[in-house]
Formats: C-alpha cells, sequence, structure tokens
C-alpha cells in the first residue's frame, strides 16, 4: 500500500518538475489515490503481516483543485526559477 502511494506521488513529483499535468493525466492519478483510499476506508486493506488493517474513521474523498495547482506551480517557478 505505500508502496503504490509513494510510487504515485514520485510520478505526480517527477510530472509536475517536467511539465504540467493534463486535466486527464490529473484526475487519473486521483482516481487512483481515491482507489486506495477506499480501500483502507473500508477495512479492506492489508498491513505488512498479511492482516486487515481496521477501517477509518471518517477519510473523504480527494478532488481535483486546479487553481491551487496552478497557484503552488506559480510560486515554486517563482522562487526556485523553474
Amino acid at each position: 500500500m505505500k508502496i503504490i502511494v509513494l510510487a504515485l506521488c514520485c510520478i505526480l513529483t517527477a510530472a509536475v518538475t517536467q511539465r504540467r499535468l493534463t486535466d486527464a493525466e490529473q484526475q487519473q492519478a486521483i482516481d487512483k489515490l481515491n482507489e486506495v483510499r477506499r480501500r483502507v476506508a473500508n477495512g479492506e486493506a492489508i498491513n505488512k503481516d498479511g492482516n486487515k488493517l481496521p477501517p477509518a474513521a471518517d477519510m473523504q474523498q480527494l478532488v481535483s483543485a486546479g487553481d491551487c495547482a496552478y497557484d503552488g506551480s506559480y510560486l515554486l517557478e517563482r522562487r526556485y526559477h523553474i
């Protein structure tokens, strides 16, 4: 589970530093993260010992915030001259 989330974070970081993600790519990443979060929320996630983890109490779905992503990208570009 951690590896999937870590891999997605690495892919997103690489994509953002190289170029902006398209809306479709952003939605794919969010959908995959929500799939993992849904398994955790429903108590379907399995830990490294092979045991099921308890369900999450109040895990919300992620949604795209395109304006925030643009603002964050703009601030990074100004600060680090990317």
